[in-house]
């Protein structure tokens, strides 16, 4: 038998009371005619005190309390079968990871549990799937073995859920702070006590001219403020802001690195802090046409000279002059030249165009027609086009066959300043949100530890030297689920005896109410006085 509310067993304290009070008589009143038959006897016995059994109707009006009181814990009777296994889905995301005194939320919500599981348990957290088989006594030490994370799990906890019903008949229990859609009987929402308000960094951002400043964008639950200290190139700088709210800041100067955090901190301490890194992203150069053989040398030596950051930008070489209207990425379109170019040259001021002698480049060569329309021309010899480009999206249109271009230094000049400005790549402020990074990657400030790389904020290192900035960022805040008052009772009745055991409190109650009914009807009524000349009744 399993008692789903044990803690109503503390109303048998009072209830033996009243029995033993019930149970603990005197001695029977004797009715007498009149008073002097007192008068001059011996002297009375004292009244003494001895077990009696009460009236009927007394027993069953205590027994009535006692049936109603045993059918509040709500026991269930065991068949005598194993208990049932039951999955725990432990949700360790943003919200759950927010401490909660010395335990973080998620831990508090196993402790919860641990007191009404009983049987196999089978642990799994979000994120990571991987499975933990235990107990109900080992239930608090698997899941305190799970180390939190910044991870924004308001969209998986309930697909996990989901599919873990789906793929198993065992009751799944799901340890989280978010409202799960699901009717499912065997589902079973465990939700620690409510967090505390919070105050986060939700964006960051930086830049060095025209001046050094960093952009912050604090959110909090409710209006206050809050004290940003930034620190970059060994210097320190605290603004006091009324959040929430977007900040510019400005800055002596910008190192490497820019650590943004709240000087006082809050129990969601993911969001507390946010980091920047100082990153050179170089696009990546893809041909998609037959290219010569001196582009081809100059496409690999770019891409040694200038390696291509994870955020760069793709560069596409085509030669389908008909299919530029379609194309929406950067890109450099190789059109024909079909003709020799006659007349003065014409160089418009442009990334693409500059430090180079076009005069020396251009003699000889051969170009093409007129640029499609949006194209812009920036290089022209007479009426025919050399170059020409278009802003959105950055495409280059080369429609020139200038031998002598590949024998001069202005070759490599040219192709980097089109790379360049396509790619648009340069030193930028750059952070990445929340994600598993791999093994290569190691977190080089401060953090719980176990985390995967990635999945909690802060500068990763890879081991070649390049660093990483993960911020939490903006994430859902969870709409509390509804408190299921009976989760204890559901729970007891889906492990008891592989979930056919029998609930009691149906009968108990009955049980109560058929005693209930028989004190009334043996209750004593008022009695009536005696008749003149009538003995009155003994008591």
């Amino acid at each position: 038998m399993h008692l789903a509310t044990p803690i109503w067993l503390l109303a048998l304290i009072p209830w033996a009371g009243l029995a033993i009070w019930m149970l603990w008589g005197r001695r029977a009143r004797i009715g007498v005619p009149f008073l002097a038959l007192w008068r001059n006897g011996d002297a009375r016995p004292s009244t003494r005190r001895a077990v009696q059994a009460p009236p009927l109707a007394i027993v069953l009006l205590l027994l009535a309390i006692l049936f109603a009181i045993v059918a509040a814990t709500s026991p269930v009777l065991s068949s005598g079968k194993p208990d049932q296994s039951v999955t725990v889905l432990v949700d360790r995301g943003i919200s759950m990871s927010a401490r909660d005194g010395k335990a973080y939320r998620y831990e508090r919500a196993a402790a919860l549990l641990a007191t009404h599981a009983s049987g196999p348990v089978r642990v799994i957290a979000v994120p990571s799937r991987d499975v933990q088989p235990t107990d109900a006594a080992g239930l608090v030490g698997a899941v305190q073995s799970l180390p939190p994370t910044a991870v924004d799990t308001s969209a998986d906890i309930a697909q996990g859920a989901m599919r873990l019903l789906a793929t198993t008949d065992h009751p799944v229990i799901v340890l989280t702070d978010q409202a799960i859609a699901n009717t499912d009987p065997r589902l079973v929402v465990v939700a620690p006590p409510a967090g505390q308000t919070n105050a986060g960094i939700t964006h960051v951002a930086a830049r060095d001219k025209p001046a050094a400043q960093v952009m912050v964008r604090v959110h909090a639950d409710s209006p206050s403020k809050v004290t940003v200290v930034i620190s970059t190139d060994g210097r320190r700088v605290e603004r006091t802001v009324d959040a929430p709210t977007t900040a510019l800041i400005d800055m002596p100067r910008l190192g490497k690195t820019i650590e943004v955090a709240l000087a006082r901190g809050d129990a969601l301490t993911a969001d507390d802090r946010a980091w920047l890194v100082r990153e050179t992203d170089w696009p990546r150069v893809e041909p998609i046409a037959t290219l010569g053989a001196e582009l081809v040398r100059m496409v690999e030596a770019y891409g040694k000279l200038r390696a291509p950051g994870d955020g760069g930008r793709v560069v596409s070489i085509t030669d389908a002059v008909d299919a530029v209207s379609n194309t929406a990425n950067e890109a450099v379109i190789l059109a024909p030249a079909t003709a020799a170019g006659s007349g003065a040259v014409s160089v418009v001021d442009h990334p693409v165009t500059a430090h180079m002698d076009w005069d020396e480049v251009l003699t000889g060569a051969r170009l093409g027609d007129a640029a499609p329309a949006g194209f812009t021309p920036v290089v022209s010899l007479g009426d025919s086009v050399a170059v020409a480009v278009r802003d959105t999206p950055r495409q280059v249109w080369i429609a020139m066959d200038a031998p002598a271009l590949a024998r001069r230094a202005d070759y490599v000049v040219f192709w980097t300043n089109t790379f360049d400005w396509l790619g648009q790549g340069g030193d930028t402020f750059v952070d990445h949100p929340i994600g598993l990074l791999g093994d290569v990657w190691r977190r080089v400030t401060d953090g719980p530890p176990g985390t995967a790389p990635g999945l909690w904020p802060g500068v990763y290192e890879r081991g070649d030297g390049t660093l990483r900035a993960v911020n939490a960022g903006a994430h859902v805040k969870p709409s509390v689920p509804a408190i299921e008052q009976d989760w204890q009772q559901r729970l007891a009745r889906l492990t008891s005896s592989g979930g056919g055991g029998h609930s009691l409190p149906p009968y108990l109650l009955l049980l109560a109410l058929a005693c209930a009914l028989g004190a009334a009807l043996r209750w004593p009524g008022r009695r009536a006085k005696p008749r003149a000349g009538e003995e009155p009744q003994r008591q």
